[in-house]
């Protein structure tokens, strides 16, 4: 129990770390739509976080309470996967070298916990999943909890469809009888393709074996990739059939979002740790090249700590691992927001256009008449053919004021905005303010 209580605490001194990151335009995007949600439409639906949107629903629109609490929500999530590896009646670990390992892994720049994902409650349901036959006596509640969190699941994520081989085997091999399961399966799989279908811009988008952030990741945080991937070589095939499984599916559904970084690792990190920790085959060589493992991630994570003091800023830190700079975003953020309040009034009817979410975040007293609040949403999860007459028709519908462009992308034309008789008013580093000539 102690033991427990020391990770608890080293937990919390990351959240302090982590908590007044600056927002990434995810968590931004999932924020506002907490907020805003019966004000614009968004992409968010079964399979696609909609889970989190309506628990953040319940956070800011709701509760109001500060931006950044879901990060304290992810601080308890990070415990709870922890207290249920730690507390699992088949750990095995007494030198705790499993747990330290996650710890380190889980907190860290390179998975991200600042930011809002969904992976970080699918990571909790999916070893709570494997936990439950020997946490819960009775087999109807065993199912019905089953049933429940396999829907959570997919509802956060249709991908996650993919982990219903692992679970359908664990369970068959435990000998259960899944006949009701397989009937909530089907159900959950026609919502899924619908969604699916919706997606198909976004899918088409993704070409390649990894994307270009994931490369820059790769190629500039060499010594973790070499350290993480050895360590996944290593426990999967020390696990037991049902581990690999579970390790495999998860890597797959990994590699079809083509991410390898982030908090697209965190299922793997969780679930390679809860295997690795129930390991009773580990003899004395084993032991040492997880200790091995374990002092290398722990001298990449004095510097990241370091750097982090250098900083001041989680965020500027997460991306600069990404071979981004983002050290001025705030500062240039700061200045947009004083330039938008001086040059437009509350009542004054506006329009945004890009992908922008943390400026958006910032300008909740603005006149917003856009029906979807980011261009992404509109573009690659809506289904809407015609993305472009889609703006076009909203401007001239509303005719607003103002015409607010921030990282717009590449499909629409800022030639199109001119043409509907708007000048450029102002622009402040990547943003652009149009107001029409004759209002």
């Amino acid at each position: 129990m102690i033991s427990y209580f020391i990770f608890v605490l080293f937990n919390f001194l990351n959240f302090l770390i982590y908590k007044n990151a600056s927002f990434d335009f995810d968590s931004a995007s999932h924020i506002f739509a907490g907020k805003n949600n019966r004000r614009f439409s968004h992409s968010y639906r079964f399979g696609v976080k909609l889970p989190v949107i309506k628990l953040y629903e319940i956070f800011y629109s709701k509760l109001n309470f500060k931006n950044n609490f879901y990060r304290f929500v992810n601080f308890l999530l990070i415990n709870t996967s922890v207290l249920i590896i730690y507390f699992s009646p088949k750990y095995i670990d007494p030198s705790n070298i499993s747990i330290f390992l996650f710890l380190l892994i889980i907190n860290s720049p390179w998975l991200n916990p600042s930011t809002s994902s969904s992976e970080m409650y699918e990571s909790v349901i999916l070893i709570l999943l494997i936990s439950l036959p020997y946490l819960v006596q009775n087999d109807l509640l065993t199912l019905s909890i089953l049933s429940f969190g396999v829907f959570i699941l997919i509802f956060l994520k249709y991908i996650n469809l993919i982990y219903l081989f692992p679970i359908t085997f664990y369970y068959l091999e435990l000998g259960y009888s899944l006949y009701v399961l397989f009937f909530v399966f089907a159900i959950l799989s026609l919502f899924s393709f619908s969604t699916f279908k919706k997606s198909k811009r976004y899918i088409s988008s993704r070409r390649g074996f990894f994307n270009v952030k994931t490369l820059k990741f790769i190629l500039s945080n060499k010594i973790f990739i070499i350290t993480y991937s050895s360590l996944i070589i290593f426990v999967f095939f020390n696990a037991e059939i049902i581990g690999q499984l579970f390790i495999g599916t998860s890597l797959l559904i990994t590699f079809l979002q083509k991410q390898f970084f982030s908090y697209f690792l965190i299922n793997t990190s969780t679930l390679l740790i809860f295997f690795n920790s129930q390991n009773s085959t580990y003899v004395e060589s084993d032991k040492l090249f997880l200790t091995f493992c374990l002092s290398v991630i722990t001298f990449l994570s004095i510097i990241n700590y370091y750097n982090f003091f250098r900083t001041k800023d989680f965020f500027v830190l997460v991306r600069s691992l990404q071979k981004e700079d983002v050290s001025g975003d705030k500062k240039i953020l700061n200045e947009q927001v004083k330039c938008i309040n001086e040059l437009i009034l509350n009542n004054e009817k506006c329009f945004f256009l890009g992908t922008d979410t943390p400026l958006l975040l910032e300008l909740s007293s603005l006149n917003l008449i856009n029906n979807y609040f980011n261009q992404n949403h509109l573009y690659y999860w809506s289904g809407v053919d015609d993305p472009v007459y889609e703006i076009i028709s909203e401007i001239k519908t509303n005719s607003p004021v103002f015409i607010l462009v921030s990282r717009e992308m590449d499909f629409f034309s800022l030639d199109e905005i001119e043409k509907l008789e708007y000048v450029l008013l102002k622009e402040v580093s990547h943003l652009k303010i149009y107001k029409k000539i004759t209002v």
